[in-house]
């Protein structure tokens, strides 16, 4: 199951878009989406869709620090709880370190 997929039908506008980042290279892709929203929820959407591209790609240190980042600038975002089971998979994801929070 996708995290585009959790958020309900008609709801996700990221979907086509990663099938679309698979090709260009996620990262770049996802950056570039990125700054042509303005939306919190858009922002938000676009941040679970990278996270998930993320973590299918090995990169859970960059998806862990991503959704953190996001749930600082957005934490009563309607999102959050989908954010906070992204945080979770990427801190147990095998190659990830946890870094203590101050």
């Amino acid at each position: 199951m996708t995290f585009g997929s959790r958020l309900g039908p008609g709801k996700q506008p990221g979907l086509r878009s990663a099938k679309i980042a698979r090709k260009m290279g996620s990262a770049e892709y996802f950056q570039q989406a990125d700054t042509c929203y303005t939306k919190p929820d858009d922002i938000v959407r676009v941040v679970l869709e990278e996270s998930d591209a993320l973590l299918k790609l090995n990169k859970p240190d960059r998806a862990l620090d991503l959704v953190s980042k996001t749930l600082r600038n957005f934490p009563n975002s309607s999102a959050a709880p989908l954010l906070k089971n992204i945080e979770r998979e990427a801190i147990i994801h095998p190659s990830v370190t946890p870094t203590p929070k101050p």
